[in-house]
């Protein structure tokens, strides 16, 4: 039996995880995974874990690891999925080779597409500490929402901005794509000229917090190691661990301190990133710069390892 998980659909997950008596195998593909997903994956495990007598493949587009996985669910990543988001943008970017013109500016750019609570939150904090400039910092399709509904540290952080400045800065939009990108390739392009004039690209990914499975790897960080640039992604806790061990790529050690990567609560995990940038703001224009070409050789590394497909050789389970 195969079914083809391709809906956010409660509803329609469970009609798709009903087996007869004589159902002993079923294989399941995850299409174009997204976070999101984890909202039902809890329902997914438990319904295997109460068929004991079936044993499941799980075919995902990414590293997918479920913690406390059930015996008899066997987990099949295949690196060269076209469904994957990470593979399309390799294939779509790897015979890219952009010279950097780097001429800082500013120290952090940040591109956001899709909303999430987590990157409006991210979004503030740089507002807060008078990042975000809109040649450098771009949100869409992110307006809808008109209200943080946060509570917690990040917003008694921001509340001295009062409630009519955080409330305009989140109805507003801003997009550096004026003709829209057709694909990753165009993105990269696009994006190169914002990195080149500024410090790091800091990336806030899709995933939600969960207890289900581990980090996601997506096409995010690919614009920057293609256009040869510092970046730090804000994801869930154990992105990092997972990105080192599936994919292969280096991190910036001299620069940033990634014992973030195990703090448990998202919001104390934001707050230390952006405290992070907050010092290296301090830095003058030519240390920044100086710090860029100290970090040449793993720049390198990174876009070598990606364009050339290296990282497949790591992408086991």
């Amino acid at each position: 039996m195969q079914i083809e998980w391709n809906s956010y659909s409660l509803d329609k997950i469970k009609r798709l995880f009903m087996f007869d008596k004589n159902t002993d195998k079923v294989t399941i593909y995850m299409e174009d995974w997204m976070p999101r997903v984890d909202v039902h994956m809890e329902y997914v495990i438990e319904t295997i874990r109460q068929h004991p007598h079936i044993k499941f493949d799980l075919i995902p587009d990414c590293p997918l690891q479920i913690k406390d996985k059930p015996d008899n669910l066997n987990i099949k990543w295949n690196a060269s999925n076209d469904q994957g988001y990470f593979w399309r943008g390799y294939k779509q970017c790897k015979h890219l080779n952009p010279i950097p013109e780097k001429d800082i500016e500013h120290t952090v750019c940040i591109f956001n597409g899709g909303y999430t609570l987590k990157r409006n939150a991210m979004c503030l904090l740089l507002y807060y500490n008078n990042f975000w400039n809109t040649k450098y910092c771009y949100k869409i399709h992110m307006a809808r929402q008109a209200s943080l509904q946060l509570t917690g540290k990040i917003n008694e952080k921001i509340q001295s901005l009062g409630a009519s400045k955080i409330n305009k800065f989140l109805r507003s939009t801003n997009n550096l794509e004026t003709t829209p990108a057709k694909n990753y390739a165009d993105r990269v392009m696009i994006q190169k000229n914002v990195m080149d004039k500024t410090f790091i690209n800091l990336i806030a990914g899709p995933n939600d917090e969960n207890n289900i499975v581990w980090p996601y790897v997506d096409e995010k960080i690919i614009m920057p190691i293609i256009n040869k640039s510092i970046w730090l992604m804000f994801d869930t806790d154990g992105w990092y661990k997972n990105l080192k061990q599936f994919y292969g790529f280096k991190t910036f050690d001299n620069i940033f301190d990634y014992s973030f990567d195990s703090i448990n609560d998202w919001q104390d995990r934001a707050i230390n990133i952006v405290d992070q940038i907050c010092v290296l703001d301090k830095l003058s224009r030519q240390d920044q710069h100086k710090l860029y070409m100290d970090c040449k050789h793993i720049i390198d590394y990174n876009y070598d390892h990606l364009v050339s497909g290296n990282w497949i050789t790591y992408a086991q389970i």
